[in-house]
């Protein structure tokens, strides 16, 4: 709860723009309305609730993802700048020596 919490003040309502922090936030808040509030038989149910948080594996997945490929489009383009760059570099340095 303190970790959503936190995500919530950081990013603001835009949080819960992805479908995967909603569902997030709802395993979170299930699980401990469940563990807190109920036992015996219902008790049982928020096992469920506790597995709909193993989820946050594959949100975290999708995140690490998102996150890498974003990079990996940036140093793309760099590496571009750079061996354009690198080019007109050498065909400068070959029209000096030329001289």
């Amino acid at each position: 709860m303190v970790e959503l919490g936190v995500r919530v003040i950081s990013l603001g309502w835009a949080y819960f723009r992805s479908w995967f922090n909603c569902l997030d936030a709802m395993a979170i808040g299930l699980s401990l309305a469940v563990s807190v509030l109920l036992e015996g038989v219902l008790g049982k149910i928020a096992s469920l609730a506790v597995a709909l948080r193993l989820l946050r594996v594959f949100r975290i997945i999708d995140e690490v993802g998102v996150g890498a490929e974003e990079r990996m489009e940036g140093l793309r383009e760099e590496i571009a700048f750079l061996i354009r760059e690198n080019e007109s570099l050498r065909g400068e340095m070959m029209h000096l020596r030329a001289k």
